[in-house]
């Protein structure tokens, strides 16, 4: 079992989407073999014009773009490879503004590459990441899943960007309310440790990890 680690925890040491993150990796720990990426210390790429017209070419086209436009798609490659060799993708990060902070979504606009983890036909969009599996653990600061908030676009967009991917078990773990009061920030809490605690115990098995 291989477990990539994608983390934007810019709070530490007061971030609660980094206790999820904690109890998970204590969780996982001997079970797993396990890369980690800080997009604090590495930001993943973006495309600008001349990244994004090479990828057109080349995914989309499918023409040759040379020496130049391999070097200039690289770290999105490298990314992506990284990604694609991962069992389980474990993202961790706090809701911003509703959703993703913007440089989690560049991070899945660099890895969410046509016909590396999706594809397109006659038949429509077509996920290339099959039994592959996916949990977030986020933190808000309000109240957003009981009842679900036309406001929460991050349990949501978790969903979509990787179901799209086609991953077969996605697992949003969302802390919410944590400035409401401190009795309702443990019960989250609380409530997130026992999801998580289930979400390992299922996946991580003695049969899965072989």
């Amino acid at each position: 079992m291989r477990t990539l680690i994608v983390k934007y925890l810019p709070r530490i040491p007061r971030s609660h989407s980094a206790k999820l993150l904690e109890r998970f990796q204590q969780k996982i720990e001997g079970l797993s073999t396990i890369e980690e990426i800080d997009l604090i210390q590495k930001p993943p790429p973006f495309f600008d014009r001349e990244a994004l017209n090479y990828y057109v070419k080349r995914d989309y086209l499918k023409q040759e773009i040379g020496s130049e436009g391999k070097q200039r798609l690289e770290p999105f490659d490298a990314l992506t490879r990284q990604f694609m060799g991962a069992d389980v993708v474990a993202m961790a990060f706090p809701m911003h503004n509703f959703s993703f902070p913007g440089i989690v979504k560049t991070y899945f606009d660099a890895v969410m590459l046509k016909e590396h983890t999706w594809t397109s036909g006659p038949t429509g969009y077509a996920g290339l990441m099959k039994e592959k599996r996916a949990i977030t653990m986020s933190a808000s600061g309000g109240p957003y899943l009981d009842p679900p908030n036309p406001w929460d676009h991050l349990t949501t967009l978790v969903r979509t960007e990787f179901q799209f991917m086609g991953f077969a078990e996605i697992e949003p773990v969302l802390a919410e309310g944590m400035n409401i009061s401190e009795d309702y920030k443990e019960s989250s809490l609380d409530r997130c440790y026992e999801q998580i605690h289930e979400i390992v115990d299922r996946w991580y098995t003695a049969e899965s990890t072989g």
